[in-house]
């Protein structure tokens, strides 16, 4: 099992960050700081930390839309109006994708309707049945 402090050590070893004008909350401010963050983390066997190769081809594969070609995961963010708290967003963000890409589904087991259950829904479908029959006009026979 991968803990999730390591994961994001990892992430905040090997990211690396850019800051550019934002469009986001601030005001005139936004014109003249650097608030948006955007957070490369480059997915590549050489840096997969305390994942293993299944994990990363998990990920490459789960994420692969917010991969770029040079195989980095890139996270935009402009939600706030101070750089140190979009950063950490950033991060959080990048530690929430990579741990949901991991998260294995649980094999659905199917399972067969009770005997109850098919004799309501045949009911059900025999109430229906009449209902729609008594909206038929009736036609005198004609012999």
């Amino acid at each position: 099992m991968i803990n999730t402090q390591d994961i994001a050590q990892w992430i905040r070893s090997i990211a690396s960050i850019q800051f550019s004008k934002s469009s986001g909350p601030g005001g005139q401010n936004v014109n003249n700081v650097n608030t948006k963050v955007t957070l490369k983390l480059p997915l590549t066997e050489e840096n997969i930390g305390p994942l293993d190769e299944c994990s990363l081809n998990r990920i490459n594969t789960k994420l692969k839309t917010r991969i770029n070609n040079d195989g980095e995961l890139v996270i935009q963010t402009d939600v706030h109006r101070h750089q140190h708290q979009n950063r950490e967003l950033a991060y959080q963000k990048a530690e929430d994708l990579i741990l949901s890409a991991l998260k294995q589904k649980k094999k659905r087991v199917k399972t067969k309707p009770s005997a109850a259950g098919r004799e309501n829904r045949l009911n059900k479908k025999r109430r229906r049945s009449m209902i729609k029959s008594t909206r038929k006009a009736i036609r005198p026979d004609t012999e």
